[in-house]
C-alpha cells in the first residue's frame, strides 16, 4: 500500500512540478511586463483609467492566467465592469502575493489623490526587475552543487561500472 501511495504522490508532482515558487516568478514576470508597459503608456500622457485595460489587452498573450484574472476590470462572480480605482483597491486587500499589496495600496492612493503616476510605476517596474535579479543570482550560485551532485549520483556510478565491471568479473571468474 506505501508503494501506491508514493505512486499517487509522484503522479501529482507529474502533473504540477512546478511549485509554488515557479508559479510566483512567473506571476512577477508578467507584473514586470505590466508595470513597465503601464509605465511607458503614462508617460506617453495617457490616463490611468484608459492605459490599465489597454496594457492588459496587448499584454495577454505573455502574462499568465492568475494574472490576467487579478488584473482585470471585470469581476467573474458578479459581471460588472470595475473603474481602476476599484481594481486597484481589490488588489490592495488581495493580491495573491502578499508582499505585492502595498503597491497597488501606493498606486490606488497616488491615482485618487489626482498625483504624478509615472515614477511609481516605473520604480515598481524597477524594484521587481532587480528582485528577479537577485533570485536568478541566487540559482546561478547554487547551480555548480547542483550539477556536481547529479553528476556524482547519475554519471560517476555507471562510468566506474563500465570500466571496472569487465576486470571485477575476469577477477571473479579467476577465483571459480
Amino acid at each position: 500500500m506505501g508503494a501506491m501511495a508514493n505512486h499517487k504522490i509522484f503522479l501529482k508532482l507529474l502533473k504540477n512540478p512546478l511549485s509554488r515558487r515557479w508559479a510566483e516568478r512567473r506571476y512577477r514576470q508578467g507584473l514586470i511586463h505590466f508595470f513597465e508597459a503601464l509605465s511607458l503608456h503614462v508617460k506617453a500622457g495617457f490616463a490611468l483609467s484608459y492605459s490599465w485595460p489597454e496594457t492588459i489587452a496587448s499584454l495577454e498573450e505573455t502574462i499568465c492566467e492568475r494574472l490576467r484574472v487579478d488584473l482585470a476590470s471585470k469581476t467573474e462572480e458578479a459581471g460588472l465592469e470595475e473603474n481602476v480605482g476599484e481594481v486597484l483597491k481589490r488588489l490592495n486587500r488581495s493580491c495573491w502575493i502578499a508582499s505585492y499589496q502595498i503597491w497597488f495600496g501606493v498606486v490606488s492612493e497616488l491615482y485618487e489623490s489626482g498625483a504624478p503616476l509615472s515614477q511609481a510605476i516605473e520604480a515598481i517596474a524597477t524594484t521587481l526587475r532587480r528582485e528577479q535579479e537577485r533570485d536568478l543570482d541566487a540559482h546561478c550560485r547554487s547551480l555548480p552543487m547542483k550539477v556536481n551532485v547529479t553528476l556524482m549520483i547519475f554519471f560517476l556510478p555507471p562510468t566506474f561500472l563500465f570500466l571496472f565491471g569487465p576486470l571485477v568479473l575476469e577477477i571473479l571468474s579467476q577465483f571459480k
